[in-house]
């Protein structure tokens, strides 16, 4: 359920708190549950949905890298820029001008 409840919402702002009401637990057990059964945090795993969204609109749209990153559901250019390098090891508008690069240059 905290999985579905975050595919459906990972665009608005969510916190630990609302995915574990969408599941009926006390937070802190949610935490642990998700931790325990996938191995990730449930902020990293909302912050992995977030990326590769903006990811493909990064190879896909023209939006700049502002826009991408709001509708990806990032509040802030620099939580976006953060993220994504950490990640992806590179900034969004690296990762644009290679996605770019390579569907170019691809048979």
């Amino acid at each position: 359920r905290m999985c579905d409840f975050i595919a459906a919402n990972f665009l608005q702002e969510i916190d630990s708190v609302d995915i574990a009401r969408a599941a009926d637990l006390h937070p802190k057990y949610a935490m642990n549950l998700f931790k325990k059964t996938t191995g990730m945090t449930l902020s990293k795993y909302v912050n992995l949905l977030r990326l590769s969204r903006a990811q493909a609109m990064l190879m896909n749209d023209e939006a700049n890298v502002l826009q991408v990153a709001m509708d990806s559901g990032f509040g802030s250019i620099s939580a976006f820029n953060k993220s994504f390098r950490h990640i992806a090891g590179m900034s969004p508008s690296d990762f644009r001008r290679d996605a770019r690069m390579v569907t170019q240059y691809a048979p």
